[in-house]
């Protein structure tokens, strides 16, 4: 399987520095993973463990003109 990048997207990861912000005293992510208290005890190990691990990464995607926005304004 081919995976285009679309050049108007950026995808933003827990790795680069805009991934999180803080305002006043709260810090916020970006992306992160929700998981509803009808999920079954295991598979919340399983997940726990697999972004522990870093093979499952909370990842977001911005269209090109709010990033540059974001930036102008930074």
């Amino acid at each position: 399987m081919t995976l285009k990048t679309n050049p108007t997207v950026h995808a933003i990861r827990p790795d680069d520095a805009d991934f999180v912000w803080v305002q006043g005293d709260q810090l916020y992510h970006r992306a992160g993973f929700e998981v509803t208290n009808a999920c079954p005890s295991e598979y919340r190990q399983m997940i726990h463990e697999a972004v522990n691990n870093r093979w499952l990464r909370p990842v977001a995607y911005v269209r090109e003109s709010e990033y540059i926005w974001e930036k102008i304004q930074s």
